[in-house]
């Protein structure tokens, strides 16, 4: 990832660490739809091994391990003061089975195919299309053949009220290119990757994509 864009990352998110979690209250009032409850509950029962990138405070890879007991969960990010907070919500009990690391996202530092999984969390949309492709890519990579990609991010929502809403928040506090981000076609990207967008799930101003990696990913 270039230099100038860590430094935008590492700014943002410094000051953002202390009261990121505070966005998450909106999923207080419909806890059903609450993105991460659904994709946590969408990982396999037989996923040994889950990479959570741009990890940010540990609320994904947490949710996951807490659905999956038995798995062993690692979160990656930038954004060290992020993690700092991620890993002080780590209980007792699960230290050393879920550990978070710094890590650029364009550049895993892990094996191909060291995952039965690997999600993103509303992180996607903050990225550039170019960077945004290479975390993907990057993803991919490290997921063995047969395992799943979970992309979890922003979505219209039906009603007019709450797509005036959602614009005003991107407004005050999301980069110009989240609208293009909006527009993204997710079964060719899933596609050019060599996965199959395998299932949608809907949540409260967010969708969960659900793709199956099938093959090495396409020269590109």
């Amino acid at each position: 990832m270039p230099d100038n864009w860590k430094g935008r990352i590492d700014r943002k998110f410094r000051w953002m660490s202390l009261f990121y979690d505070a966005f998450d209250l909106v999923f207080i009032t419909a806890p059903s739809r609450n993105p991460r409850r659904i994709l946590a509950e969408a990982v396999p029962p037989d996923a040994r091994r889950i990479l959570d990138v741009c990890a940010g405070t540990g609320r994904g890879a947490l949710a996951v391990a807490a659905h999956r007991p038995g798995a062993q969960v690692i979160g990656i990010d930038l954004s060290v003061p992020m993690l700092a907070v991620a890993e002080r919500k780590v209980p007792p009990k699960d230290r050393g089975r879920v550990t978070f690391r710094a890590m650029d996202a364009a550049r895993l530092e892990f094996e191909d195919g060291s995952f039965d999984a690997a999600m993103i969390s509303l992180a996607l949309h903050e990225l550039p299309p170019d960077l945004r492709a290479r975390v993907l890519d990057e993803m991919v990579r490290v997921v063995k053949p047969g395992g799943r990609i979970y992309v979890a991010d922003y979505d219209w929502p039906s009603a007019a009220v709450g797509r005036l809403l959602l614009r005003l928040f991107f407004l005050v506090f999301e980069p110009p290119h989240v609208l293009e981000f909006m527009r993204t076609d997710w079964p060719v990207e899933f596609d050019r990757r060599g996965c199959v967008l395998q299932e949608e799930k809907k949540a409260l101003y967010t969708r969960i994509l659900v793709g199956n990696k099938q093959r090495e990913a396409q020269e590109k």
